[in-house]
């Protein structure tokens, strides 16, 4: 296989993870508020991620092996083995694995921009917005 279709399909396994739907089990809360609550967050994550993956993608001089790195360089619960890309839950599956996969894609995102001339902070701003730069990219 060779550089763009492996990149490629690691691409393609992180939207799929992104697009699963989280099933929100409404039984499992107090109120329907902290429902409400948690559904607005995982549509809030859903748009991040779909918009780091969009600025991943367009940028085709980020390699297959840097985006693995990425994935690898978390926390362990974002694995990708033998073709597959899995989360392992720690606490609440539907809360933690889009943010896992905005956290992979933030420390993919920055480490390909301390490689270009211009400080991280300005490309992402100007890349992402405050928004995504405040809930992921950490100084």
């Amino acid at each position: 296989m060779s550089e763009a279709e492996s990149r490629a399909r690691v691409m393609q396994l992180l939207r799929s993870l992104v697009e699963s739907r989280p099933a929100l089990a409404l039984n499992s809360y107090a109120t329907y508020r902290a429902y409400k609550d948690d559904s607005n967050k995982l549509s809030l994550q859903l748009r991040d991620a779909r918009r780091l993956l969009d600025e991943i993608d367009k940028r085709k001089r980020i390699t297959c092996s840097a985006i693995i790195a990425g994935i690898d360089g978390g926390n362990g619960r974002l694995q990708l083995r033998n073709g597959s890309l899995t989360y392992v839950a720690g606490q609440y599956y539907p809360m933690e694995y889009r943010a896992a996969v905005c956290a992979a894609a933030a420390r993919i995102m920055t480490k390909f921009w301390a490689t270009e001339p211009k400080s991280a902070v300005v490309m992402s701003r100007a890349a992402l917005g405050t928004g995504i730069i405040n809930r992921w990219f950490r100084d």
